[in-house]
C-alpha cells in the first residue's frame, strides 16, 4: 500500500481467502480488486488416493495462511499438514 496512510479495510484483509490488489488514486485508496484461487476438480480426488496409499500429503505455500489454509480444506488437506515456505 506504498502512499496510502491507513487501510480502512484490514480487519476484512485478515478474514479473507482472497489475495487482494489495492487501487488508489492521489495516494487515496480508491478501491479493492479480490482474487480467488481456482482448485482445479480433481485435486480433492487425488489427494484421497495418495492418502489411502499411505502417502502423506502436505501442501506449502508463499501466500497468506488464510488463503492456503482455504485451499487446504477445500482438497481435503489437513491445517496441520500446511506449511509456509
Amino acid at each position: 500500500m506504498h502512499g496510502v496512510t491507513k487501510n480502512p479495510f484490514e480487519e476484512v484483509e485478515a478474514h479473507t481467502s482472497h489475495s487482494i490488489v489495492y487501487v488508489g488514486i492521489d495516494s487515496t485508496l480508491a478501491g479493492l480488486i479480490y482474487f480467488e484461487d481456482h482448485i482445479r476438480e480433481d485435486v480433492g480426488q487425488v489427494v484421497k488416493s495418495l492418502s489411502k496409499q499411505g502417502i502423506d500429503v502436505y501442501m506449502l505455500y508463499g501466500d497468506k495462511s488464510n488463503n492456503a489454509e482455504y485451499v487446504a480444506s477445500a482438497v481435503g488437506i489437513p491445517k496441520e499438514k500446511v506449511r509456509s515456505s
